[in-house]
């Protein structure tokens, strides 16, 4: 039995990867333990079913980090601690982003706290771990809420 493989030669101008990658420090930012936010990440997958898409709401809040998932069929909350700076507070402070992409970023990044930068629910996302990689992960529409936001946590 043999081995077809195909492939197929896209005829088009990209732009330099300079331009894709928004630049550091973006109006914000949260830090936190990488392992902890990929089981925050994966306990609200765990609860969806396995035909819905896996998007997920990130919200912030100073000292508290959340990932909710809310359909018809399926309501999860994992909260986890974060330093979070916010440079735009008129800005609401939740990005929706597909999770299983941004778990493959977080499982290529060796360093044990990584930050994610944002500008609005719209713009790319930057997630830096270590001072080798830099990942970009595109958020999805979504009907972002206040009540996707943690609350503060106590000082």
């Amino acid at each position: 039995m043999g081995v077809t493989i195909a492939t197929k030669l896209i005829d088009a101008v990209f732009p330099p990867y300079e331009q894709v990658i928004p630049a550091a420090p973006l109006a914000q930012r949260a830090t936190c333990d990488r392992m902890t936010f990929a089981r925050a990440i994966r306990d609200t997958l765990a609860a969806m079913e396995r035909s819905e898409r896996p998007g997920v709401v990130l919200g912030f809040a100073a000292g508290a980090g959340r990932v909710t998932r809310e359909t018809d069929r399926t309501h999860a909350v994992s909260d986890f601690p974060v330093d979070f700076e916010d440079d735009a507070p008129d800005v609401l402070d939740a990005v929706a982003v597909n999770g299983a992409y941004l778990l493959d970023a977080l499982d290529g990044v060796v360093a044990d706290r990584v930050t994610l930068s944002f500008a609005n629910a719209l713009g790319p996302i930057r997630l830096d771990g270590d001072l080798r990689t830099v990942h970009v992960i595109m958020p999805m529409r979504e009907d972002l809420q206040p009540r996707h936001l943690p609350t503060a946590a106590a000082a």
